[in-house]
């Protein structure tokens, strides 16, 4: 017996997102699938998807939105992929950065923002997911990050942008049940430590939780205390930045 199925509407594919995000993420993962030659469980990488969080205080008397979207994505000669991404915090001005990914391991978008690794190689120097996650699973890595400081021989802006080195060890404790605004997901804990040279004087922790074909859906500061925690509140394909 012939069976008419509905065709997807916008709203129709939104509320199936929300009621089954694993599903949904699955489904939307294969239909990119041939338009993504680096496709990574973990870090979207393929042009126009995006994702919304929500930065929240540790009290809850503040919280502000980033957005990061997908903007080009183009083939590296070692087989992986340079991806361009696009971010917006608050109402700021849009910003655009540089990530490597491939099918096996792709850097984190979700560190500093606006962390450029120019070479896109796998030389750059920004700590990266592997795609085969599983429990006691140990990895880590390092990135260059330049700190604005307040200096009074700077000139006019009154700053001075000092390098430091900033290292993460992560260790994948398992999975979890995850609730956030955009959804429940069943997510990867890792716990990580966050460490700088000695100029940067830098020691936490932390732990974030990674959904497949989602990726960050939660990101919290365990130590020092009282540090914001990052929630996904959307994600998808195709979005225009706010305005």
């Amino acid at each position: 017996v012939a069976r008419h199925r509905s065709r997807p509407t916008p709203r129709r594919d939104a509320q199936r997102r929300q009621q089954e995000p694993e599903a949904a993420a699955t489904a939307i993962d294969d239909d990119i699938g041939q338009l993504d030659p680096c496709r990574h469980p973990f870090v979207p990488s393929s042009a126009g998807a995006w994702r919304r969080y929500e930065t929240r205080s540790a009290d809850g008397a503040f919280s502000f939105p980033i957005e990061l979207r997908v903007d080009a994505v183009q083939p590296t000669e070692d087989g992986g992929c340079r991806v361009t991404w696009n971010v917006r915090v608050a109402n700021g001005p849009s910003t655009s950065f540089v990530r490597y990914a491939s099918d096996t391991e792709a850097e984190d978008p979700w560190f500093g923002y606006g962390l450029n690794a120019p070479d896109a190689s796998r030389a750059s120097r920004i700590w990266r997911y592997p795609s085969d996650l599983r429990e006691g699973l140990a990895f880590g890595g390092e990135s260059a990050l330049r700190v604005p400081t307040p200096d009074a021989n700077s000139g006019h802006s009154g700053l001075r942008v000092s390098d430091h080195v900033v290292r993460r060890e992560y260790a994948v404790v398992g999975r979890e049940e995850v609730a956030v605004p955009a959804g429940n997901f069943r997510a990867w804990r890792l716990d990580f430590a966050q460490t700088g040279d000695a100029a940067a004087g830098l020691s936490q922790r932390g732990v974030v939780w990674l959904a497949e074909a989602v990726g960050l859906v939660r990101m919290i500061w365990t130590e020092p205390p009282g540090m914001p925690e990052q929630l996904l509140a959307g994600w998808g394909r195709e979005m225009r930045m706010s305005r």
